[in-house]
């Protein structure tokens, strides 16, 4: 039978094995000849007060439209929010990728009131289900994406809310931390690559010259959970986002307060493993609101 979770729904719903409920279909079938097997059983569910509609799907399995649909998973990538002409008129849109053990797709969220949550309390690494989405086809890379509307939800399990030490951090996959910025160096901000060859830089390129450079923001510190500390690195939106959280207007102004305004930040990092040496590089910044009292 194709409907496995179907299947599945109704083993949940009344305790008979998938052997029992084969046999019902067969049986339903010998009743009515013409029906179809996964006729047969959608029959059997309604029967049993099983909704024989399904709600709840795998990435693999969200591969046409499909309206009122749930789904869960990890988020394994966010952007930041974008406008976009939409039809003539100007809209947001956020944008980040779900994983599960199945396979990985994008979610869109166009609810303007959705997004502005979402872009505080949504991390990388976070568990979410999502709730009442829909699927439709990005006609731009031929792949289905889920979308959130009005009434569609991202539900933020709260599960996914605990912080790793940085004692037990894991160096496969992303780590959530809540530890305070001790230090920032503030001597070496940007970081200077030729765009030909890819390589770092101080000046120009020993071979192209200075006429393929890029100019990356990189802020580099300690950070501290009160256990143990560990080197960071936040590069160019993540680094931007550090920026923003601080006080002051000039470059220099944000970066002497981030030294030593003593903030607390929630960072979703990967670990780097260099020589036996270990660093981070944040993926994800916000500020803790703490009371010192």
């Amino acid at each position: 039978m194709e409907e496995n979770w179907l299947v599945k729904a109704i083993e949940e719903k009344t305790g008979l094995s998938k052997e029992k409920i084969e046999a019902m279909v067969k049986e339903k079938i010998s009743q009515f000849p013409a029906l179809e097997e996964n006729a047969a059983l959608r029959m059997i569910a309604t029967e049993n007060g099983v909704v024989p509609v399904q709600r709840v799907f795998k990435v693999n399995e969200v591969n046409r439209d499909i309206n009122h649909l749930d789904l869960s998973g990890v988020v394994s990538r966010k952007f930041s929010t974008k406008q976009i002409n939409l039809n003539g008129r100007l809209a947001q849109l956020l944008k980040f990728f779900v994983a599960d053990e199945t396979g990985e797709i994008g979610v869109v969220v166009w609810d303007t009131n959705k997004i502005a949550a979402l872009e505080a309390s949504l991390h990388e690494g976070d568990n979410v289900t999502i709730v009442n989405g829909y699927s439709k086809k990005n006609k731009f890379n031929d792949t289905y994406e889920i979308n959130i509307g009005k009434v569609g939800t991202v539900n933020i399990n709260s599960s996914s809310n605990k912080f790793v030490k940085l004692s037990n951090i894991s160096k496969t996959g992303t780590n959530r931390i809540r530890a305070f910025l001790v230090r920032l160096f503030t001597d070496n901000t940007f970081l200077v690559k030729c765009t030909i060859c890819n390589k770092r830089v101080v000046d120009k390129c020993d071979i192209h010259g200075d006429k393929a450079l890029s100019k990356v923001l990189m802020l580099t510190g300690i950070i501290d959970d009160g256990n143990s500390n560990m080197r960071i690195t936040f590069f160019d939106k993540v680094g931007e986002k550090l920026l923003s959280l601080a006080n002051g207007g000039t470059l220099e102004e944000k970066l002497a307060d981030l030294s030593f305004g003593l903030y607390q930040l929630d960072i979703v990092a990967v670990v780097n493993e260099f020589n036996g040496n270990i660093s981070l590089t944040a993926r994800d910044v916000s500020r803790v609101n703490y009371d010192l009292q």
